[in-house]
């Protein structure tokens, strides 16, 4: 898919999609409760292979997918957190072409009084520190709005 950039040129860029809904870069954000059993399923319409990768969830990758073909993984949501969900193929070239999205694990329930967010402060993925430290954003930030 052509995406179009802040001074009007567009750039080729690979997309993930949700069902029949429309590529995006990045990815749709996957939302899903702790403890749930999730199978993700991906279709590769591309013509080389691809393989997908969820950072900071044990057992929650697979690949490669041929082109033409269908992977599939199941495995059980753990710690609430927002993850990374990647191309780790051909690294880092994959991800800059737009394989890349988030996957929130929300808490199976909200902790009275706790923070209204996905998950709390002291439940940060190193993912989300491997991020804020890329974006020079302090981890401080985060323990004072009480969560991410």
């Amino acid at each position: 898919m052509d995406v179009e950039l802040i001074d009007g040129s567009s750039v080729f860029m690979w997309a993930f999609s949700q069902g029949a809904g429309r590529p995006s870069v990045p990815g749709p954000v996957l939302r899903i409760k702790q403890g749930q059993s999730v199978t993700l399923s991906v279709e590769n319409l591309s013509s080389s292979s691809h393989s997908v990768q969820i950072l900071g969830l044990p057992g929650a990758s697979f690949g490669p997918i041929e082109p033409g073909k269908t992977g599939s993984v199941t495995f059980t949501a753990g710690l609430p957190g927002t993850y990374f969900y990647v191309d780790p193929d051909r690294a880092p070239l994959n991800r800059l072409l737009g394989l890349h999205g988030a996957l929130v694990v929300e808490p199976a329930a909200q902790p009275a009084g706790g923070p209204i967010t996905p998950y709390a402060a002291s439940q940060t993925t190193s993912g989300v520190r491997a991020l804020f430290s890329a974006l020079r954003i302090s981890v401080k930030m985060n323990s004072l709005t009480g969560g991410i």
